[in-house]
């Protein structure tokens, strides 16, 4: 029977890490099913026991948890119509099947797999579409049961009416047909007697009550044998949503892992948030993704989208991956944080980075000065490391390669040396040592040494941070302290020396 209210679920196999195809599907489910104030349920389908990957429902626990897709039935937390583990339903999908080999609605199938390699080997050179043949489908019920008595293995196929077409209706597609002639019985158990995703999923749908079958539109294919199930079982059928593909940025082929030069495009959930994407962020991006609410508006509340989520509003139409996009409203999320919320979600991409500890980068109380200035610059997490080398440097491990980064503008080697002489001493004039008050110290000595703040700066600049591109050169210092400014602006100036003797 239907559900009383929307219930939608996931059903990932795992065999690997959530794509993000599969994270939108299940985002969709629950947006619709928290819309209609419905349950979202988490199934695992494992019954591909050659590709069982026994970390991946970690891996995808993790995921929807990142997303913030928490789950009202499921294999951790229960519920009235579990196990939602289907290993550990095994005894309900042979009870069913036993239910349609007694209604004739399904039969024995002995061909063994060699037989069955063979047609297909045949039916291709014959140019035909590879498919089953029919051979054990005319078997009596008397012989069938004397062969399987005798431990003949055998599958179990679902026997196909003598229909001429199959309509079944999708809510964003409107009804789709599909010509009986294309299709072959399907396998519903194998001789392992592990029953397939065909026969696995329809029990487990109409048994859990649910009300919508949200899944990618590469499963179009399979509608037709799931409709003849239900059919077969007397079952009313859920409303199916098949989403579209999600294609790779230049619009050829379904999104998979690649690379655009030596940068990587992430395809993983778990990709996604190794290279620093909010949850926030990607869940109203992939909200966006085939479905558009609002065109006058990009950026949305989770409230805001569950309002306003309608299935009939998702379009069919496959659509390129915007990454741009993604980077965009990722930054753009980035930047709506408070700082200490961005230094938060900061910290283990620094500690991994620099390989500390976490509570180590939490007591660098001096990173506050600087985080701040690198919020409004940065797209993702991952980012923010590289603006942060010279922070977990000490002025030993200091290297100034090339020179020339010690070279202010219009001056050679040993006026930088001597401009920071100046600056070495002028520290410990800054009390408290802190940008405002270091900002008026070195203004003022611009002018003493009637030079331009830029030229004073320069040699400075690449004496604290090593680089040519750095976060604000008063915040950098603060951050350091005074004494481990001093320690650099001594390094330097001892390079430049040499420098100096060398060029003489």
């Amino acid at each position: 029977m239907m559900a009383d209210k929307v219930r939608t679920r996931f059903a990932p196999s795992p065999t690997g890490t959530v794509h993000l195809g599969s994270l939108r599907t299940a985002l969709f489910a629950w947006l619709w099913a928290r819309h209609a104030e419905g349950d979202f349920v988490l199934r695992i389908e494992d019954t591909d026991t050659k590709r069982f990957d026994p970390d991946s429902v970690a891996g995808i626990m993790e995921g929807l948890r990142w997303l913030g897709l928490d789950w009202d039935e499921g294999p951790d937390i229960g519920g009235p119509f579990g196990p939602y583990t289907q290993s550990e339903r095994g005894a309900l999908y042979r009870d069913h099947a036993q239910r349609l080999l007694s209604s004739d609605k399904s039969y024995r199938c002995f061909c063994s797999p060699e037989r069955l390699q063979r047609l297909r080997q045949e039916q291709r050179a014959a140019k035909r579409q590879p498919q089953y043949d029919g051979a054990c489908r005319h078997l009596s019920h008397d012989e069938s049961a004397a062969r399987a008595a005798v431990g003949e293995p055998f599958t179990i196929r679902l026997r196909l009416p003598a229909q001429a077409q199959i309509t079944f209706h999708d809510v964003i597609r409107g009804d789709i047909t599909v010509a009986a002639s294309t299709l072959q019985d399907p396998i519903l158990v194998k001789s392992d007697g592990m029953a397939v995703y065909h026969l696995a999923a329809v029990v487990d749908d109409h048994r859990m009550h649910i009300s919508h079958v949200l899944r990618g539109e590469e499963w179009i294919a399979t509608a037709p044998y799931h409709v003849l199930l239900y059919e077969a079982f007397g079952w009313d059928t859920p409303a199916w949503v098949h989403l579209p593909v999600i294609l790779n940025p230049d619009g050829k082929g379904k999104m998979s892992k690649r690379h655009q030069g030596e940068r990587h495009l992430p395809v993983n959930v778990q990709d996604f948030m190794t290279a620093g994407v909010l949850p926030d962020a990607m869940f109203n991006f992939l909200s966006l993704l085939g479905w558009t609410p609002d065109a006058s508006k990009e950026l949305f509340t989770r409230q805001e989208l569950i309002d306003r989520f309608e299935l009939a509003m998702i379009s069919p139409a496959a659509a390129k991956m915007p990454y741009a996009k993604l980077e965009w409203m990722n930054g753009e999320y980035v930047r709506r944080l408070s700082s200490q919320a961005f230094r938060s979600v900061s910290t283990p991409f620094l500690a991994r980075a620099f390989g500390k500890s976490e509570t180590a980068v939490d007591q660098m109380a001096g990173l506050d000065y600087v985080l701040p200035e690198i919020q409004t610059r940065v797209k993702t997490l991952r980012e923010v490391a590289p603006w942060l080398s010279w922070a977990f440097k000490s002025a030993a491990d200091m290297e100034y390669t090339p020179i020339d980064m010690l070279i202010g503008r219009q001056l050679d080697a040993r006026q930088s040396a001597e401009t920071l002489e100046v600056c070495q001493a002028m520290l410990e004039e800054a009390v408290p040592f802190e940008p405002k008050v270091l900002q008026a110290l070195f203004r003022v000595a611009a002018q003493e040494q009637d030079m331009k703040l830029g030229s004073l700066l320069g040699p400075v600049r690449g004496a604290i941070s090593g680089a040519k591109v750095s976060p604000p050169l008063f915040e950098m210092m603060a951050a350091l302290g005074r004494r481990e400014c001093q320690a650099r602006i001594h390094r330097a100036h001892t390079a430049l020396v040499a420098e100096d003797v060398a060029r003489s």
